[in-house]
Formats: C-alpha cells, structure tokens, sequence
C-alpha cells in the first residue's frame, strides 16, 4: 500500500459569488440551462457519495419549473439550497466531509455559466477541503469551492477569461492545495 500525495492549483470561487454573479437579465438561460440538466441527466450519469437520492436533493432546483414567473432571488435560493457540504473540517480530514452530489452539481453549474456568462473558464470541479494539514492552510475548510483552471484565469498576466472571472465574483485569485491519497 502506497500513499500519492501531489499539489494542485486554480481559482477558488464561492457559492455566494457564483450565486452573486448571476444578473437579472440571466434568469430566463439560467431556467433553460436548470431544465436542460433534468433532460440531459440523470441520477446514473454522476457518481456521489451522498445518500440523499439524486430526485430529492435536487428538488429545490426542479420545483422552479413549477413557478409562473421565479424571481432572481428564487433561482439563486434554490441553487443554494442544493449547495451542501456534509460533516466537518477535521485535522486530518474525513470521507464524511465533502458536497453532496458534487459531480451532478458542478455539471449544473457548468450549464448555467455556459448559458449566462460563456466568456468565463470552465468550471472543472466543486470540492470541500476537509483539513488544513492535508490540503494546507490557504484554502477554504468545510465549504463548497468552486474550482475553475488558474491556467485559463492566468499567463503571467490575468487573461481575459480571467478578468471576466474577477469582474463576475469579485477576485481571480489562484490557490494551491495538496491532495492525498491512500
């Protein structure tokens, strides 16, 4: 038995500046982009290590369908709602900590930025960094990251996918954490 241990890098981004950065006039692509999940998808297609079924948790997202007419602040509350992290941080991190159907979650997200804002980088992944130790210091503990590739954001200089990023959140600031695995 082997132990890999190796560092990563990209632009950590939260759910409250992706929620953030989607505008009114989003809202109508952001709806079509929630339905083509349901109609691309399904719960065989994602691998997940939550319990919650696939339906339930993301009930809150497919509800909206039902709405006449969802304000911007419904969508951005259901997409929070299917933001979950399970457990706690922990000093040497835990398979108890991570997003709940983070693979389906993140290819929901990657509809919606496509819909509403395609100039950005891809979204590459939503992970949880359960301990400092393990992932180091410099990165969020316990929350959902939304990780987008800092070789898009950056060339030295902050690249034009980059700049969209940081006027879109705020910050195009690139992480670097390690990844262990057993």
């Amino acid at each position: 038995m082997g132990m890999d241990i190796y560092s990563e890098q990209g632009v950590i981004v939260s759910i409250d500046e992706m929620l953030g950065m989607l505008r009114k006039k989003d809202l109508k692509p952001v709806l079509q982009a929630c339905l083509n999940f349901f109609h691309d998808y399904s719960k065989h297609d994602f691998w997940t290590q939550s319990s919650t079924s696939f339906e339930d948790f993301f009930e809150p997202i497919r509800s909206l369908q039902e709405v006449a007419k969802p304000t911007l602040e419904q969508v951005q509350e259901a997409l929070n709602k299917v933001c979950v992290v399970n457990g706690e941080p922990s000093k040497y991190g835990s398979d108890d900590c991570f997003v709940h159907h983070a693979d389906a979650l993140c290819h929901l997200w990657q509809n919606i930025v496509a819909a509403t804002r395609p100039e950005l980088p891809d979204l590459n992944e939503i992970r949880v960094f359960a301990s400092g130790r393990v992932n180091g210091w410099d990165v969020p503990h316990g929350v959902a990251c939304f990780i987008f590739s800092d070789t898009e954001c950056y060339e030295k200089v902050l690249t034009d996918q980059g700049k969209a990023l940081k006027k879109a959140v705020g910050h195009c600031d690139s992480s670097e954490w390690t990844i262990m695995s057993v």
